[in-house]
């Protein structure tokens, strides 16, 4: 090739004009290239679409150096392949070239040779235009077509594409729907519906698939069931599946879209539901049977225990009454006996007497401590605001005779107000207060503390558990430096009539520590004690608070 650029000589200047105007207003290059007189002539838009001014000089070379250099092979081949004699002389392809700001456009050269008589080739023609946006926008749609492709294939749901032809062959199918129905895709693409899964077959879901393609409307089913060979068993599974058609852009539908959603795992648990809900219906029509048995049975036992409380207080009004009235003229006429004829019965009459006198006065206190305990285990508290401090000071306003006989030290702390009823609190205190003082140790001094805090549920110790939860309770502790005793005792100074100790060292009738557990019970909180022979006792009262 020359690297002059000459015009050519038209046989018609006219045509020639009209068609390099239409070329130009259509931003079309055209190169021609004259073998026999090594002319070559480069349209201004031509030298444009390589980058290069209009003045610029051009060779062969030079538009293959403004070609990117990935497609300068590709490019030189296809202008060998053109001007091969053996060839069709046909010239066609699509490259980039370098633009003036150093990037980089999609163009295509369209071209042809032209041969004489004798098969030489005379002439090189051709056009070259921009087809960026063209080569671009396939592009950007083939990325898309790629992204859509990925989301098919990675979707989370079920997916797969059946064309309307015969037998609803497969056209796509996701790797979801591969593990769905365990095969391998190139088990399935390709395949007709019931080839790739026999064992759905007579399950009716050709008969969806033909229904969907013929009328174009969507079919929705929810947790149908479906009998699947997986693993090489049958099993039952449960799936949300859609059936949509595809249709091309004149509307014909072509294939047919499935959309299914594993959902065995759901339906399962939701008859788990209702099988527990049918047996929690079951168990609770038992229960208010039984409830209302229970009712009856505690109605009656309410009615029971009506007529033992009756019993037991006309048990209370007799021993208060019928009992200590012949009491206490046994009692009297001792007394009598003693003052008037006791010289005449001599020192053993004297001495029956006496014994008569006390065995008088322990049945009196016997019959009083009953009544005490009785009257505390069938009467409700009422619960006010008291003070347990007020309580304390009348208890120890009682109790002064026999503190000031001992010299008892009595050290009381602040103690709080509580919910509880006056008179039984009165006898709690009282009676420990009482047994602290008796319960001392030969020629020492008795000390008592009476000390309160309040202490939270969680901190109570594991074998204190009240008769009412509470968050809060009074804890109040009754501290003494007496005889003590052995902490293996200490549920059974609690009940009734049991003693540690002989009438004779220690009088008492055992009840005074019964009567406490329960006025503690009453109130909803618990009594329990610590010991140590010969060095004291404690008595721990926990108190709603």
């Amino acid at each position: 090739m020359s690297s002059e650029s000459q015009p050519l000589e038209p046989e018609n200047a006219l045509e020639i004009e009209q068609l390099r105007a239409a070329l130009e207003a259509a931003q079309v290059g055209t190169w021609d290239y004259n073998f026999n007189t090594h002319q070559a002539q480069w349209s201004g838009i031509c030298k444009q679409l390589f980058g290069l001014p209009p003045e610029a000089t051009i060779t062969a070379d030079t538009l293959l150096e403004r070609v990117h250099p990935a497609d300068r092979e590709s490019v030189r081949l296809a202008n060998k392949q053109a001007l091969d004699p053996q060839g069709t002389g046909e010239h066609n392809i699509t490259f980039r070239t370098q633009t003036e700001t150093g990037g980089y456009r999609w163009v295509q050269a369209k071209g042809r040779t032209v041969t004489d008589s004798m098969g030489r080739i005379i002439r090189f023609a051709g056009i070259v235009q921009d087809v960026s946006e063209t080569i671009w926008a396939r592009q950007q749609l083939e990325a898309n077509e790629k992204r859509l492709q990925q989301i098919f294939e990675q979707a989370p749901v079920v997916l797969s594409i059946v064309g309307r032809e015969p037998d609803f062959v497969y056209r796509m199918a996701n790797e979801a729907f591969a593990a769905l129905v365990d095969r391998p895709l190139d088990q399935i693409v390709g395949k007709p519906l019931l080839t790739a899964l026999p064992d759905i077959e007579g399950q009716g879901f050709d008969k969806l698939l033909e229904q969907v393609a013929t009328t174009g409307v969507p079919y929705v089913q929810r947790a149908a069931p479906v009998e699947l060979v997986r693993g090489g068993q049958r099993q039952s599974l449960y799936f949300d599946y859609l059936y949509y058609p595809l249709r091309e852009v004149d509307g014909e539908i072509t294939g047919v879209m499935g959309v299914v959603i594993d959902v065995t795992d759901q339906v399962l648990a939701r008859q788990v539901i209702e099988q527990g809900q049918e047996r929690y219906r079951a168990l609770s029509q038992e229960l208010d049977e039984r409830v209302k048995q229970r009712t009856r049975a505690l109605n009656e036992a309410n009615q029971d225990l009506s007529r033992s409380n009756e019993n037991l207080e006309q048990f209370a009004y007799i021993a208060s009454h019928d009992l200590q009235e012949p009491l206490r003229k046994i009692q009297s006429f001792s007394s009598i006996l003693q003052e008037r004829y006791g010289d005449r019965l001599g020192d053993d009459g004297v001495d029956l007497l006496e014994r008569l006198t006390r065995s008088g006065d322990r049945m009196s206190r016997l019959i009083r401590d009953l009544l005490s305990f009785s009257r505390i285990a069938t009467r409700q508290a009422t619960l006010n605001r008291v003070s347990l401090q007020e309580i304390v000071r009348q208890t120890l306003d009682t109790l002064s005779i026999t503190i000031e006989e001992s010299k008892a030290q009595i050290r009381v702390g602040d103690l709080p107000i509580v919910e509880g009823d006056e008179t039984q609190l009165g006898q709690l205190f009282q009676n420990l207060l009482s047994n602290a003082l008796k319960f001392r140790r030969p020629a020492v001094r008795p000390e008592v503390s009476i000390a309160a805090r309040s202490v939270q549920a969680t901190e109570l110790p594991p074998p204190v558990h009240p008769a009412r939860a509470s968050d809060v309770y009074c804890w109040i502790t009754i501290s003494d430096n007496g005889i003590g005793f052995d902490d293996k005792y200490t549920d059974r100074i609690f009940q009734v009539f049991q003693r540690l100790h002989s009438k004779q060292d220690y009088a008492g009738t055992g009840v005074g520590l019964a009567i406490c557990q329960k006025v503690v019970t009453n109130h909803g909180g618990y009594i329990t004690a610590s010991s140590q022979p010969g060095v004291g006792s404690t008595f721990h009262v926990y108190l709603p608070a």
